[in-house]
């Protein structure tokens, strides 16, 4: 199946895989490198050990060297058009740090089983879609071995151009749909299980609040392919329940730029108006929903919201400050879980996992323009703050939380290559991380993760989290308990856990 453009058909791009003697791929490579000693299991546990050339096996995988994409996103184009506030323009340099710095840390130590890394950052433009296949484009000619995401965002509908038209592994941080999952056969490995595994899952729970069954509800959508994937299992859940839809059709947003697109989002607010809603689902992505129900409070309406997250930053701490004061109580089902304290007013604290990464995330930032030109260092993160960081309404500095995601990308980085040996090939990566199979995991829910050749993203449990706006945050500093204004871990709005609501994801590929 062909996923890009013409432009790139025309242009004839294909990598060209240069097979170790052992590799999957055929043929065979005698040059001379680096070595790799492995264990050889004897059945007794303890194995002798034996040592293994380092072949040139695969795309971007040379006998000493291993050559990665950091994949960003260019923000500046959403930050000047206002779609996104109180961040740096030049986020994607700040981003790609939270990979750079853990490539770096492996090629102090003498890199991973003989090889080091080089690396080289790609961005597209979330205001710009053809940026899209640009930087498909970019990440064929640069012939890396595999992509990994820094800051997440990139359309799960692009991502084919890369890992079936470009033959490249991608390591994501956001969901796909499960066709997708099966069409790039492992080589797309993410966070986020399928937007219609967490809409299932997700809208399962929404179905068990019975003042739903009364309501007039209205789905909010997208066209995008895995979208309507995702809306597919709620309509089924939803009828199931005698949930009744007044309003669900799809809102053109797929390759529009964000100023566009959000004006269709607001164009739907008096369709929704003369269905008679009075309750709304909404599964579009943050930047495009949070123009709605200002919108539709403009005409007149009230509204109950909920949130369905199937793609990117749905639900994050980051988001949440975006939120506008309807949102009050919106609940959201969600597999993230970098929230850091509950409605009932518990903090969470960090396993020893977590603990490491957030180690790791200071290292990161631990210089003056690091996060963005001029932004402060970070000093010490705090829990709950999100990106990028602020002063308070006393003029206290908060560091920001640390984003969780990269971290978990790269801790199954490691185990993959270091699994692979000396023969890595995209194959020996997939089958060294299958092998693993469970994670420990930072801020998703329930702590741990798991990945087999039928479950290829990392998340293994939804949660329900409630929205709390917090428009006073500002006007005071912490109270006793950390809080600003009894509510949130920052002056913003905030999203907190609903305590005993993590729910297994059963869902997996056939």
């Amino acid at each position: 199946m062909k996923y890009s453009i013409r432009k790139l058909a025309l242009a004839g791009v294909a990598l060209t895989l240069v097979a170790a003697a052992c590799g999957d791929d055929g043929g065979s490579s005698t040059k001379a490198g680096g070595t790799t000693t492995v264990a050889t299991s004897t059945g007794s546990g303890t194995g002798s050990s034996t040592t293994v050339k380092n072949t040139a096996s695969d795309t971007g995988v040379t006998e000493t060297t291993i050559k990665v994409a950091i994949h960003g996103a260019d923000l500046s184009g959403l930050v000047k058009a206002g779609a996104i506030k109180g961040v740096p323009e030049d986020a994607s340099v700040g981003n790609s740090r939270r990979i750079q710095y853990y490539l770096d840390q492996w090629n102090a130590a003498g890199g991973i089983n003989g090889r080091k890394f080089e690396s080289v950052q790609i961005t597209w433009d979330p205001a710009d879609p053809k940026s899209y296949q640009t930087s498909c484009q970019k990440i064929i000619d640069a012939k890396v071995f595999m992509v990994l995401s820094a800051g997440g965002g990139f359309p799960p509908d692009s991502t084919p151009c890369i890992t079936v038209d470009g033959k490249t592994q991608y390591m994501g941080i956001d969901a796909v749909s499960a066709k997708q999952f099966k069409d790039q056969l492992g080589n797309f490995i993410g966070l986020a299980p399928p937007g219609s595994a967490s809409a299932k899952a997700g809208m399962e729970i929404l179905a068990k609040d019975a003042t739903l069954k009364t309501a007039k509800v209205a789905v909010l959508r997208s066209d995008w392919d895995f979208a309507n994937e995702a809306f597919t299992e709620v309509d089924k859940v939803a009828k199931a329940a005698g949930i009744n839809f007044v309003y669900s059709d799809a809102i053109k947003v797929a390759n529009l730029p964000t100023a566009d697109a959000n004006k269709n989002v607001a164009l739907t607010v008096e369709k929704v108006k003369a269905s008679g809603a009075t309750s709304v689902i909404s599964m579009l992505n943050f930047t495009n929903f949070t123009v709605f129900p200002t919108e539709a409070t403009k005409a007149g309406l009230t509204l109950k919201y909920n949130i369905l997250e199937i793609s990117s930053g749905m639900c994050t701490s980051f988001s949440a400050g975006q939120l506008p004061p309807e949102m009050n109580g919106a609940s959201c089902v969600t597999h993230w879980n970098n929230f850091r304290l509950d409605n009932t007013g518990a903090k969470a604290t960090d396993t020893p996992f977590e603990a490491q990464c957030r180690k790791d995330f200071e290292a990161t930032y631990a210089a003056v323009d690091s996060v963005g030109k001029g932004y402060p260092a970070i000093t010490k993160t705090n829990p709950g703050v999100p990106y990028p960081g602020f002063k308070d309404g006393t003029g206290t500095q908060l560091d920001m939380d640390q984003s969780y995601y990269e971290c978990n990308i790269m801790n199954v980085v490691k185990a993959g290559i270091t699994g692979a040996g000396g023969n890595l090939t995209k194959k020996t990566f997939q089958e060294a991380i299958y092998k693993v199979g469970l994670f420990d995991v930072a801020g998703i829910a329930g702590g741990k993760g798991s990945l087999s050749a039928n479950k290829l993203w990392l998340a293994s449990n939804v949660q329900q989290v409630a929205v709390t706006v917090n428009p006073d945050g500002f006007k005071a500093g912490k109270d006793a308990n950390g809080l600003y204004q009894g509510k949130c871990l920052s002056p913003l709005a905030c999203f907190r856990t609903v305590p005993n609501t993590v729910t297994p994801l059963t869902f997996t590929l056939s």
